[in-house]
């Protein structure tokens, strides 16, 4: 599928009011809906979760970073109880407002026509693709790969090994920026999956995804690792390819903020035992996991980052 269909948005007006003081984070209007149960069946799966955040219907409005606005809390320091409709640094990071509007447009982004969706924006009419097209591992939407957007923090980031060889499957460990993200990726993949994955596989906050990056040698049954080359910035704006400089996937690091594009796969596993298997010809088992497309860079972290503050300290007594 071409990437270059996504559309690129107009400049963003910045002449909106910034939040009272008492609000680390502008509140949106919309109201936020709880999350269901999925009951997709394991051969027509329906809408994985109900949608938690207010929806943004057809061209994403992601903007351009331009002008500078003051930074506001998302952690541990802000001043009230968090709204669920805040996005919220897991790292307890800062961040400007423009930059956490471009986290919620991309987190309720809603795009039939690059077939991009946020995690809980899932349409209900995805199914999975057929065996004629050669995709009947793969979620679909009108015959189309469906693609999830997932947004968050990066805990961990494998693409290289201990000497900086190339890893024949690569993942990347995200921390999403909602909570609801969270929720809706395990039901996902439980929910989607027939032969349910355990639940203490699922790492608590965590959402991870993978890509296997091996190529066949020529005249020969042997595989080989090669580089992972689908990493962007999209420090300025999300977009086409086109419009996002290429970066190192070497350059992504540990809680950088980040927009992982992932497809839904499923894969054949055992019956019995749940693990992968490559002899199966039928559908009869399988478990589903998300499928790296790129991963592109909204905002790189500080490489030094602040430990605490040492007036905590000041009541400890000394012994």
């Amino acid at each position: 599928m071409a990437t270059d269909s996504i559309p690129q948005t107009p400049e963003r007006n910045n002449s909106r009011t910034p939040p009272s003081t008492t609000s680390p984070v502008a509140t949106p209007s919309a109201t936020r809906q709880g999350v269901s149960t999925p009951t997709a069946s394991s051969g027509n799966p329906s809408s994985p979760i109900a949608s938690p955040h207010p929806a943004t219907q057809g061209s994403p409005s992601m903007g351009s970073k331009s002008g500078s606005q003051r930074p506001r809390d998302t952690g541990n320091k802000a001043k009230r109880a968090a709204s669920p409709e805040w996005p919220i640094s897991p790292f307890g990071l800062r961040y400007e407002l423009e930059l956490l509007d471009r986290v919620q447009c991309l987190t309720t982004v809603i795009d039939p026509n690059s077939n991009r969706y946020g995690m809980t924006k899932i349409p209900t009419q995805a199914t999975w693709g057929t065996e004629e097209d050669g995709i009947d591992n793969t979620l679909c939407r009108n015959g189309r790969p469906v693609i999830v957007l997932l947004i968050g923090e990066v805990e961990n980031a494998s693409f290289f090994n201990e000497t900086g060889q190339p890893l024949k499957f690569v993942r990347i460990a995200v921390k999403p920026m909602y909570h609801a993200d969270v929720v809706a990726a395990h039901k996902l993949i439980t929910h989607l999956s027939s032969n349910v994955k355990k639940d203490e596989d699922l790492q608590v906050g965590i959402v991870e995804a993978g890509r296997r990056q091996t190529r066949r040698e020529k005249n020969s049954r042997h595989t080989i690792a090669y580089d992972f080359r689908h990493a962007y910035d999209a420090s300025e704006q999300y977009g086409p390819k086109s419009v996002m400089p290429k970066i190192r996937a070497k350059d992504l690091g540990y809680r950088d903020l980040v927009v992982v594009e992932c497809k839904v796969l499923r894969f054949h596993v055992e019956a019995d035992t749940g693990k992968a298997t490559y002899i199966a010809k039928k559908w009869a088992s399988w478990r589903v996991r998300l499928d790296i497309v790129s991963v592109c860079r909204l905002h790189e972290a500080a490489e030094e980052l602040e430990s605490g503050s040492d007036e905590e300290d000041v009541a400890v007594p000394v012994i």
